[in-house]
């Protein structure tokens, strides 16, 4: 019996077993796990294939959130100059008729004092990045696109300065904006569409703009690159006039973009198709310890106004039907502009850790450009006197509010029509130094320097100055003279630093202060500001003046402080 249980026991084993090992034989009933996401690591870290596509992509952006403060100061005036018409030339050659005989009196008054403005301001800010890569026969097939949105207080929402202008705008709290900064299309070389500009290569590495040529919305544009051994590279093509920074000329209390000059009408753009883009030229060496860059762009400066019997048209038909008539200005007139500049980037010592911090390690950057009729290529701010970064501008120093721009005119009729410009030229440089004290403790020190100088203005009144001009082509002046008060040469240099703590990857805590300094030329002021001013004039080269010496309003300084939290992701 127990013989017969111990074979019924073993033989029940067997078939166990062999049950078992058959079933491991047999497909699973259990579905194998989907692969929702997978990697995609030809392109560096953080892509991932679309389900279905061979196209990669990633997702990114931040979040800042940022606190300002700019001490309080007096806006002067610079006062109204009446010209041998009776009738005030402004900055732009614009007549007005003085409201009062007192109104020149106010030359070098204080307009607005310190404590009537916004001296903090907040901005909250979020920006969504994807960027789509697709392997082709012709290489890489990318798409960029970048949209940010933000909302701002206080001082980072008070409208821009104007020129001569006698106050700030306060506005208060602002709605939240959007704004696109990149969409482009890269393919074979080419760029197409909304991309970094290619001219400027200085880093928004401080929080408020200093003085350099930057382009935080991008540039529109189609251009090719093509790369070479050894490093190099040259990149050619066209950007858009419209995106460069002050691209305006002088208008009766300020600028108007993207070209603008001012009538007794009103204001018309003067940008017509055929300029509405520069050409840019770039050739370039990247190498372990950095990279050289050499560039160039070229464009116009175009006035379409036509002028009949002392007013401007657009598209007269009277100039149409006689040219003559509309004597000197006829259709458009172009002007010549260009900049040309260079930057430098030296790789002082190796990334501390790059891995678990960026990119890590101290960099020395140098850039520095000339401009003639082409101002925002030197400075990314609003205006000397009016700092701007890329949501909103706000005021920077007191004293009289400077706006330099590409064109300012230099002659006006006796009426102070203007009848001819000229081009406003100058330079800047800027360098900045990066070190990393620990892997998560780094500073910026960054230095800038720029210097403006618009036409000669001389208030000298001349019958007949211009060759053709009779009663019968215009019936308002027999005469012109020059403009009355107008910018000279401007100087501005800045200093800032700021300390960057990161206590986890892509997180950064900073703080930041900066000091700028600016010393202004006022061409023919009138006597009341340089009585105010307690300063004196000298001659200007061209039979006007000029102010020489310590003139109030126009030296300034001022301090800005930041704080400001990013979180990219």
């Amino acid at each position: 019996m127990k013989l017969v249980m111990s074979l019924a026991l073993g033989s029940a084993a067997v078939l166990t077993v062999s049950a078992a090992a058959q079933a491991a034989d047999l497909p699973s009933r259990k579905a194998a796990p989907v692969e929702y996401v997978k990697i995609c690591d030809v392109y560096g870290a953080g892509f991932f294939y679309i389900p279905g596509t061979d196209t990669c992509l990633r997702v990114g952006g931040y979040v800042r959130t940022e606190y300002d403060y700019t001490p309080g100061q007096d806006f002067i005036q610079e006062g109204d100059v009446v010209n041998a018409a009776s009738s005030k030339v402004n900055a732009a050659g614009t007549a007005v008729t003085p409201v009062a005989a007192t109104l020149a009196s106010k030359g070098g008054q204080i307009s607005q004092r310190a404590a009537n403005q916004d001296q903090s301001g907040w901005e909250f800010r979020g920006r969504v990045d994807l960027d789509a890569r697709t392997q082709s026969n012709w290489g890489t097939v990318q798409t960029v696109v970048n949209i940010r949105a933000a909302n701002t207080d206080g001082m980072r929402t008070d409208a821009n300065m104007v020129n001569f202008g006698a106050a700030e705008a306060v506005v208060g709290n602002g709605p939240s904006s959007l704004t696109m900064e990149r969409a482009y299309i890269r393919f074979a070389g080419f760029t197409f569409g909304l991309a970094s500009e290619n001219f400027s290569t200085f880093p928004p590495w401080f929080y408020s703009a200093t003085i350099y040529p930057g382009f935080p919305n991008g540039m529109k544009q189609l251009v090719y690159t093509a790369t070479f051994g050894g490093g190099w590279s040259a990149t050619v093509g066209l950007e858009s006039r419209g995106d460069v920074p002050q691209s305006s000329s002088n208008s009766a209390q300020g600028t108007v973009a993207p070209s603008a000059v001012p009538d007794q009408n009103g204001f018309y753009y003067v940008n017509q198709p055929d300029t509405g883009y520069n050409l840019v030229g770039v050739v370039r060496l990247d190498q372990s310890w950095g990279y050289a860059q050499a560039n160039v762009m070229a464009g116009n400066n175009t006035i379409g106004y036509n002028y009949t019997n002392g007013t401007f048209t657009s598209n007269s038909a009277t100039c149409t039907a006689n040219p003559t008539s509309c004597t000197p200005l006829y259709g458009p007139q172009k002007y010549g502009s260009y900049a040309i500049g260079g930057s430098f980037r030296w790789n002082v010592l190796p990334a501390l850790e790059p891995a678990a911090f960026g990119p890590g390690g101290d960099v020395i950057i140098f850039q520095g450009q000339y401009a003639h009729g082409m101002t925002g290529m030197l400075s990314s701010s609003g205006g000397m006197s009016d700092i701007s970064d890329s949501q909103n501008g706000h005021r920077f120093l007191g004293g009289v509010q400077r706006v330099d721009s590409n064109m300012s005119p230099t002659l006006v009729t006796a009426a102070g029509v203007p009848i001819a410009y000229g081009s406003n030229e100058g330079w800047s440089i800027a360098a900045l130094y990066t070190h990393y004290w620990t892997p998560d403790w780094r500073s910026n020190f960054g230095a800038s320097y720029i210097d403006e100088t618009p036409p000669k203005a001389s208030p000298t009144f001349t019958a007949g100055c211009v060759t053709g001009w009779t009663t019968a082509n215009v019936t308002t002046a027999t005469a012109c003279t020059g403009l009355n008060t107008q910018w000279g040469e401007g100087r501005e240099w800045e200093l800032g630093t700021n300390l960057i703590w990161s206590p986890v990857k892509n997180f950064d805590i900073g703080v930041e202060v900066e000091y700028i300094n600016l010393s202004s030329v006022l061409q023919n002021p009138n006597a009341n500001f340089i009585a105010a001013g307690g300063c004196t004039t000298v001659s200007n080269g061209v039979g006007g003046t000029q102010t020489s010496g310590n003139c109030r309003g126009l030296q300034e300084d001022g301090w800005n402080f930041h704080l400001r939290l990013e979180r990219q992701f």
